[in-house]
């Protein structure tokens, strides 16, 4: 099997992950929300929230698709690069927003789903001497 064949097999599985992912959140964001570390449903204004990140991620999925499908694997990689900072910023933006003086993930009996922001200050080695 090619390293070409290989890559676009590996792709299309992030692919499909993306788009369950993006359609469990449209589905039924009550009980898919809990589950990723978000707060359940947010009630008033803050209702179609669930759905909004559901929607992003189907066409984040269908981006990618699209760009596998017609061959265009430099756009695939760039496109894959982008949508993984996207990725980043929703977990960099769970594991920073302090709740109650600590971030959530210090809380969580060490269950982490990314690197933990919080966690890289205890890491430096003592001085020598």
């Amino acid at each position: 099997m090619s390293l070409k064949k290989i890559n676009a097999v590996l792709a299309a599985v992030l692919i499909l992950f993306v788009l369950w992912f993006g359609t469990e959140y449209i589905v039924s964001p009550e009980t898919t929300a809990p589950g990723c570390g978000l707060p359940s449903r947010p009630s008033g204004d803050g209702g179609g929230f669930l759905v909004v990140k559901g929607i992003r991620g189907v066409v984040m999925a269908l981006l990618l698709a699209v760009l596998l499908l017609t061959g265009h694997r430099r756009a695939l990689g760039w496109a894959l690069m982008v949508e993984a900072l996207a990725a980043y910023g929703d977990m960099a933006n769970h594991e920073i927003r302090p709740r109650g003086g600590r971030c959530r993930a210090t809380r969580r009996g060490g269950r982490r789903d990314g690197p933990s922001l919080t966690s890289a200050r205890n890491t430096r080695a003592a001085p020598a001497g």
